[in-house]
Formats: C-alpha cells, sequence, structure tokens
C-alpha cells in the first residue's frame, strides 16, 4: 500500500511541475508575442539642412555656398540635387568623408529656380537615415 500511495505522490508532484513549466512557457511566448506587435519606436530623427534658404545670385559671377546636414546618427557619405534642378553653370558637389555639399560656380542665366538638396547616411546598427530640403535659388 506504501508504495501505492508513493506512486500516486510522485505522479501528482510530476503533473504540477508540468503545469507549472506549461504556465512559465506561455507567459514566455505571449511576452514575446506582445513585444513583436508593438510598432518600433524611431531610431533616429529627422535631418536638417543648414543654411535654411539660399542668398541671392547674380548672372555671370561667381556663387559658392555650402549646405551641412546635421542631426544625423552616422556620417553623411553622399549629397545630390533632386527635383529640380540648379541654374545653369552652377553644380553640387558632396563633400567626401564629411556632412557637407557645395554649390558653386558662375550662373549663366537670371531667373528664379527651385530645387531640393538630398542626403543620405550610412546605415550600420541603425538604418541609414535619408533626408532632403527645398531650396529656391534667385539669380539676379
Amino acid at each position: 500500500m506504501k508504495t501505492n500511495r508513493r506512486l500516486w505522490i510522485l505522479l501528482g508532484v510530476g503533473i504540477i511541475l508540468m503545469i507549472i513549466a506549461c504556465c512559465i512557457v506561455a507567459i514566455v511566448l505571449g511576452a514575446f508575442a506582445f513585444y513583436r506587435s508593438q510598432p518600433l519606436p524611431p531610431t533616429s530623427s529627422e535631418l536638417q539642412f543648414t543654411p535654411s534658404s539660399l542668398s541671392n545670385a547674380r548672372a555671370g559671377e561667381p556663387y559658392t555656398v555650402l549646405i551641412t546636414v546635421s542631426n544625423n546618427d552616422t556620417p553623411v557619405f553622399d549629397m545630390w540635387v533632386e527635383d529640380g534642378s540648379l541654374p545653369p553653370g552652377l553644380s553640387l558637389t558632396y563633400v567626401e568623408n564629411s556632412n557637407t555639399a557645395e554649390i558653386s560656380g558662375i550662373p549663366a542665366t537670371a531667373g528664379t529656380f527651385q530645387f531640393s538638396v538630398g542626403a543620405m547616411c550610412f546605415g550600420t546598427n541603425v538604418s541609414g537615415q535619408v533626408g532632403n530640403h527645398s531650396y529656391t535659388l534667385v539669380v539676379e
């Protein structure tokens, strides 16, 4: 009779331990599923472009301005003109290993020119940031 009783006690303890283990697994899996369903917080902020506006240029005279990107998590690796074009005679050149680009040259014609300057940053442990800023350049 004692052997039978010990067997039932061991069996009961085993069942209780199995129930506890299943509850722990269910809690861990539920927490993991909840965590995965939550949106990730933004890892980076919006790129800032300086200057925010460009000074006027004069047709036939040299013009130079540096555009600097800040608020970046990783270094800038390229900058370009998008959504429009620079006045004829001007070009944008990214200054390698920096957060700047230079618009320079001699504008050929007067007018109002609208364009955006885009920038892209390296992505390693964070997603690479991409941004742009709209400019209007008046050539007198």
